[in-house]
């Protein structure tokens, strides 16, 4: 157990589980994948003969295990974790508490950390987290909160470098809501030292990553209403279907790069393809807004999905790949 402050945007004291009340849970879809040391410690819990049941039919080694990715948790035929209760929450955790449930779900949709500062964030892939950026009463803010985590001796010791005023730099353009979202994506690059690519380059990129990442789960059902891969049209849509777009989006942003720690996501990028990656967030989320996008909730559901495979597949990294192939 780990005690202390910790830096936490503004609706982190309201942040609370919408349980079975949530539209798209979110485990939904997942198999969760779990450490040998979680693994073995979840086989030998004290627990009902129910509970321990379920977690032997669903867990399973990977073939390519290692000590840090060693067996997954796989959803049953609904698409939903089998330890989930009716409620919508968590039986291992229900029955056995917080500290015996695998990391990935202790923490999520919390991001907490000790380095390079101790800070904690929600995923934008949670839907609670997108219904509340867009309060049209909520401006993200940051303040100091008391908290506790169950910390692995190995996390406490990570070191990651960080540069605190770049991040802030990109934090401070993204939360700009005098400028358009696509003109502080055009500072992101000017700082970075870059310039934002041509319209048919953005054209192929948005095609390029739905095609990369339509077979996700959390997207599936929206890219295959795409149908128009021209940004600039595309984006226009979508002012028209969410006017509130650039604010909207200032919250968002500020809270996904906090979150990610941006630009310091891949250790060995350069400034530029993060840029670069960056740009690959707004051309995936505009092409699906656009396309699959109508009400209020479908801009939560669309937004907090697409995060789901951007804050938890890697995208970054496959996004650069994209952009340099083109």
């Amino acid at each position: 157990m780990f005690s202390g402050e910790f830096l936490v945007p503004s609706y982190y004291k309201d942040f609370k589980c919408k349980g079975n009340d949530c539209r798209k849970c979110c485990c939904g879809g997942w198999a969760v994948t779990i450490s040998m040391k979680e693994y073995f410690k979840m086989l030998s819990l004290d627990c009902s003969k129910e509970l321990k049941d379920k977690i032997d039919i669903s867990l399973h080694v990977l073939k390519d295990a290692d000590e840090d990715r060693y067996a997954q948790l796989l959803p049953n035929f609904r698409g939903e974790c089998p330890l989930r209760l009716d409620n919508g929450y968590c039986g291992l955790q229900c029955e056995c508490g917080e500290e015996q449930i695998p990391a990935v779900c202790r923490y999520y949709p919390r991001e907490p950390r000790l380095y390079p500062q101790k800070e904690c964030c929600i995923s934008d892939s949670c839907e609670w987290v997108i219904e509340e950026l867009i309060k049209d009463n909520k401006d993200i803010s940051f303040e100091k909160m008391n908290l506790q985590f169950f910390f692995d001796d190995d996390e406490q010791n990570k070191t990651i470098v960080d540069e605190f005023n770049l991040r802030k730099k990109c934090l401070d353009i993204v939360s700009d809501q005098s400028k358009t979202v696509m003109d502080r994506i055009k500072l992101i690059f000017d700082v970075f030292g870059g310039e934002i690519p041509d319209d048919d380059f953005i054209i192929k990129y948005s095609r390029r990553l739905k095609e990369e990442f339509e077979d996700y789960s959390s997207i599936r059902e929206y890219c295959a209403q795409i149908s128009e891969y021209d940004f600039k049209k595309n984006l226009e849509n979508v002012y028209k279907i969410y006017p509130k777009f650039d604010k909207w989006t200032a919250n968002i942003l500020v809270n996904h790069l906090y979150y990610m720690k941006y630009p310091y996501i891949e250790d060995k990028a350069t400034l530029k393809e993060e840029g670069m990656a960056l740009l690959g967030v707004m051309c995936l989320w505009v092409t699906l807004l656009s396309n699959a996008g109508k009400t209020i909730n479908d801009f939560s559901d669309i937004t907090s999905e697409m995060f789901r495979v951007v804050e938890h597949a890697r995208f970054y990294k496959n996004a650069m790949i994209i952009a340099d192939n083109i």
